[in-house]
C-alpha cells in the first residue's frame, strides 16, 4: 500500500512540476511574442517618422529659397514646418562646409556641424543618411539627427539640411505600455548609447546617455534584425530581451535599436510560485495520506487515486471541465480533490488569460492605422487582414482571405516578392521597405511599401507578417512638385519673353506716336492754311476793299457784303469740320449711337460710291464714356483705311451685345491684306493699343481678295 501511494503521489507531483514548467515557458513565449510585437510596432512607429523626414527634407532640397540660400525666407519656412511638426526639435541648413547659414530654431554666431557623422554621411553617400545620439547645440536637447545633401546643376554640393527628431515620442508610447516591475522599453544609438527609456523605472534616468552592457547590446549586434535573447540586464538580473534594429537602406550599420527588457523573475513568478504551493500541497496531503494509509483501506484510497489520475489525463488534453472534488470527498484526498480543482481552475485562469492576450494583441493589429496582414506562404493565402489593410485595398475581411497575395499585385511586383524572398532564404541581407504595385478592388494601382517579417521552417517560407504602407499620396505630392517646379520655370521663362516683346512694341509704338503726332500736326496745319486760313483772308481783303469805299465816301454794293457773310458761313463750317475730326462734339452732347450715325453719314457723303450698313444693338447706358471714346476712334479709323486702300464699296458695322459683353464689328468686301505684314503699321497697332489699354479684346482677320473684318469686344459698363 505504501509503495501504491508513493506510486500515486509522484505521478501527482510530477504533473504540478511539468504544468509549472509548461506555465513559465508559455510566459516567456507569451512575452516574447508580446513584446517583439510591440518593438516592431515602435520600430515602425519610428521608420514612419523617418520617411516622413525622408520627403520633407528632399522637397526642402527643391524650394528656390533654399537653393538660392534666402536665410529670411529659408527660416520662416523651417519655422512653420517645425510648428506643424513636434516630433522635430529643429530644422536647419548648413553649407557644404559645416556651418548653419539657416535654422528653425533661432541661434546666434557661428554654429558648425561639419563633425557630426550625419553631415559628414550625407556629404559621403551623397544621399539621405543618420546621425547618432547628440545633444543639439542650438536647442540643447538630446537628439538623433538626419541630414539630406542639397546639390546643384553640376551635382556639386551645395548645402545640407538636417531634421533633428526629438524621441519624445518614444516616451509618449512606452507611458501607455504596461510593464511588469523592473521592465524597461529603451531606444539605443548604434554605439549602444541608450537615448530614451521609460521614466516610470527608477534607473532609467541614470541610464539615459550612457552605454549599454556589452553582454546585451552583443546580442542585439547579431545577424538577425529582430529577436529575443536572455541576458544580463543593467540591474545584474537576468533578463529577456526584445530588440529590432532599424537602419536605412544604403547604411551598413543600424542608426537605431528599439529594445525591451523584462526580468526573467517577473515573468515567471507566478508560475513558480504556482508550482511551488502546489508541489507543497500534494507533498502535505502525500505525507497525511501515508500516515492515514494505514487505517484506510483500498476503497478509500484506490478508487478516489484513480479518480485523480483520470482527471489528470483529461485535464492534459486540455478538457476545461475536469472536476474531481464532487468525486472525491472527505479526508485528505477530498481536500485533495478541491487542491486538484483549484489547481485546473489556475491552468484555466491562465489559458483564458494568454487568449485574452492574444486578443488584444490582435486588435492592436487590426486598428492599427496601418495595413497588417498575415500570410501562410503554404497557399499562398492570407492568414488574417486588419481593417486598414481592407480600408487601403477596398476589399472586405472575408474577400482577401479568401483570395491569395499574388491577386493583389501587379505582374512586376510579384516577381520582385518571389526574387526577395528566395534571396532572404540564402541567407541574403535585402531592403527592409521595397515600393510594390497593389491593386485595389476596382482594379486601380496604389504605391505601396511593404515591411516582410518571414518566419521559415527548416529553411522554407512558412508565414509573414507583412506591414503595408501606402505611398501614393506621397509619390503624387512628389511629382506634382517636380511638375510644379517645371511649369513655373517654363512660365518665367514665357512672361519674360512676353515683356520684352511687349517692351519692344510700346518703343515702336512710341516711335510712331510720336511720327503720327507730327503728321496730324502738319495735317491740322495745312487743312487751317487752305481752307480757314484762306476764307479768313479772302474776307478780309474784300472788308479792306468795302472800307477803302467809305473812307472815299462811296456806299459799297450791299451784294458785296453777303458775299462776306458767305464766306464767313463756309469758314466756320470748316473749323466745324476740323474740330470733330479732333474730336466730335456730337459724342459728348448726343452720345455714342447719334455719333455712329454722324460718322456714317458724313462719311457716305465723302464716298458716296460705299455703301455703309449699319446694326445698332446696345444703348448708351451699356457702354462707359471712355470706351465710347475709343469706339469713335476704331470706327474713324477702320473706315478712313478701308477708303484709302479697300478698293471695295461695301461696310458693314454693328455694335451688338450677349452674355455680359458687347462688341463692336466693321467687315468690307474690300481687297484685302496681309494682317502679319499690315501690323507693322501705326493704324492697325494704334487701333489694337486703344482697344486692349482700355481693357478689351482686339480681332483683325484679313486675306487677299476676301475682305477685311475687324472685332473690338469689352464688357458692358455694369460688368467693367
Amino acid at each position: 500500500m505504501i509503495v501504491l501511494l508513493f506510486c500515486l503521489a509522484i505521478p501527482c507531483i510530477l504533473l504540478v512540476v511539468y504544468s509549472g514548467i509548461e506555465s513559465r515557458n508559455e510566459a516567456v513565449t507569451l512575452y516574447q511574442k508580446a513584446t517583439l510585437r510591440i518593438v516592431n510596432n515602435i520600430a515602425s512607429e519610428q521608420q514612419a517618422v523617418v520617411a516622413g523626414a525622408e520627403q520633407l527634407v528632399t522637397a526642402l532640397a527643391l524650394l528656390p529659397q533654399v537653393k538660392s540660400r534666402d536665410r529670411k525666407a529659408t527660416d520662416a519656412i523651417l519655422s512653420e514646418l517645425l510648428k506643424k511638426n513636434p516630433d522635430y526639435a529643429n530644422i536647419a541648413v548648413a553649407d557644404k562646409a559645416g556651418l548653419l547659414w539657416a535654422s528653425a530654431v533661432p541661434f546666434e554666431g557661428n554654429v558648425s556641424v561639419a563633425d557630426r557623422k550625419y553631415f559628414r554621411e550625407a556629404v559621403l553617400s551623397g544621399t539621405f543618411s543618420s546621425g547618432e545620439y547628440t545633444e543639439g547645440r542650438i536647442t540643447k536637447k538630446a537628439v538623433i539627427n538626419f541630414s539630406y545633401p542639397v546639390k546643384n546643376t553640376a551635382e556639386g554640393l551645395e548645402s545640407v539640411i538636417v531634421v533633428a527628431q526629438d524621441l519624445g515620442y518614444a516616451q509618449r508610447i512606452f507611458e501607455k505600455i504596461s510593464l511588469p516591475k523592473g521592465a524597461s522599453f529603451a531606444l539605443l544609438d548604434h554605439q549602444g548609447i541608450i537615448l530614451i527609456q521609460n521614466l516610470k523605472d527608477p534607473l532609467s534616468k541614470k541610464l539615459i546617455g550612457k552605454r549599454d552592457l556589452n553582454e546585451a547590446f552583443s546580442g542585439m549586434r547579431k545577424e538577425a534584425d529582430e529577436g529575443t535573447f536572455e541576458s544580463i540586464g543593467n540591474d545584474g538580473q537576468r533578463h529577456l530581451i526584445a530588440y529590432k534594429r532599424i537602419s536605412l537602406p544604403h547604411e551598413s550599420q543600424p542608426y537605431l535599436y528599439v529594445r525591451s527588457s523584462i526580468p526573467l523573475a517577473s515573468i515567471t513568478s507566478r508560475a513558480s510560485a504556482a508550482m511551488f504551493k502546489n508541489l507543497i500541497v500534494i507533498v502535505l496531503f502525500s505525507g497525511a495520506g501515508l500516515f492515514l494509509f494505514w487505517f484506510i483501506g483500498r476503497r478509500m484510497i484506490v478508487d478516489p487515486i484513480m479518480h485523480l489520475k483520470k482527471a489528470s489525463k483529461e485535464l492534459e488534453v486540455g478538457s476545461s471541465s475536469v472536476r474531481v472534488s464532487q468525486a472525491v470527498r472527505g479526508g485528505e484526498l477530498g481536500d485533495l480533490a478541491h487542491a486538484f480543482d483549484q489547481m485546473a481552475d489556475t491552468l484555466i485562469q491562465r489559458a483564458t488569460a494568454l487568449r485574452e492576450s492574444e486578443a488584444k494583441a490582435n486588435a492592436m493589429i487590426r486598428y492599427a492605422p496601418t495595413g497588417i496582414c498575415e500570410i501562410d506562404y503554404r497557399g499562398p493565402k492570407f492568414i488574417s487582414v486588419n481593417d486598414a489593410m481592407c480600408q487601403i485595398l477596398g476589399y472586405s475581411r472575408e474577400e482577401l482571405i479568401s483570395m491569395g497575395p499574388g491577386a493583389i499585385l501587379d505582374e512586376k511586383s510579384r516577381v520582385l516578392l518571389a526574387d526577395r524572398v528566395r534571396r532572404q532564404l540564402a541567407g541574403e541581407k535585402i531592403e527592409e521597405s521595397v515600393e510594390y504595385r497593389v491593386r485595389k478592388k476596382d482594379d486601380s494601382f496604389i504605391d505601396t511599401i511593404l515591411n516582410i517579417s518571414l518566419n521559415q521552417v527548416e529553411g522554407e517560407p512558412w508565414r509573414a507578417l507583412v506591414i503595408v504602407h501606402d505611398i501614393t499620396e506621397r509619390k503624387r505630392m512628389e511629382e506634382e512638385l517636380r511638375s510644379a517646379h517645371a511649369g513655373l520655370e517654363i512660365k518665367v521663362l514665357e512672361r519674360t519673353e512676353e515683356l520684352a516683346n511687349s517692351q519692344q512694341r510700346l518703343q515702336q509704338l512710341a516711335s510712331q506716336l510720336l511720327l503720327a503726332q507730327e503728321k496730324e500736326r502738319k495735317r491740322v496745319a495745312v487743312e487751317l492754311h487752305d481752307g480757314l486760313l484762306s476764307e479768313l483772308a479772302a474776307t478780309k481783303y474784300l472788308l479792306e476793299g468795302k472800307m477803302m469805299l467809305l473812307k472815299k465816301g462811296n456806299i459799297p454794293d450791299p451784294g458785296e457784303f453777303q458775299r462776306v457773310v458767305d464766306i464767313l458761313a463756309s469758314a466756320m463750317r470748316e473749323a466745324r469740320r476740323i474740330m470733330n475730326n479732333l474730336h466730335p462734339s456730337v459724342l459728348d452732347e448726343l452720345g455714342l449711337i447719334a455719333t455712329v450715325n454722324w460718322v456714317c453719314m458724313e462719311y457716305q457723303k465723302s464716298y458716296p460710291h460705299i455703301m455703309v450698313q449699319k446694326d445698332i444693338g446696345v444703348s448708351e447706358e451699356d457702354i462707359s464714356f471712355p470706351i465710347k471714346v475709343v469706339i469713335y476712334r476704331v470706327l474713324q479709323e477702320a473706315l478712313n483705311n478701308f477708303a484709302r486702300h479697300g478698293k471695295g464699296n461695301s461696310v458693314d458695322l454693328s455694335l451688338t451685345k450677349s452674355d455680359g459683353t458687347f462688341a463692336l464689328t466693321i467687315r468690307d468686301n474690300g481687297q484685302g491684306f496681309d494682317v502679319e505684314k499690315a501690323q507693322k503699321g501705326l493704324g492697325l497697332e494704334s487701333m489694337r493699343e486703344r482697344v486692349e489699354i482700355s481693357g478689351g479684346v482686339f480681332k483683325i482677320e484679313s486675306a487677299s481678295g476676301v475682305g477685311t473684318a475687324i472685332q473690338a469686344s469689352w464688357p458692358l459698363a455694369g460688368d467693367h
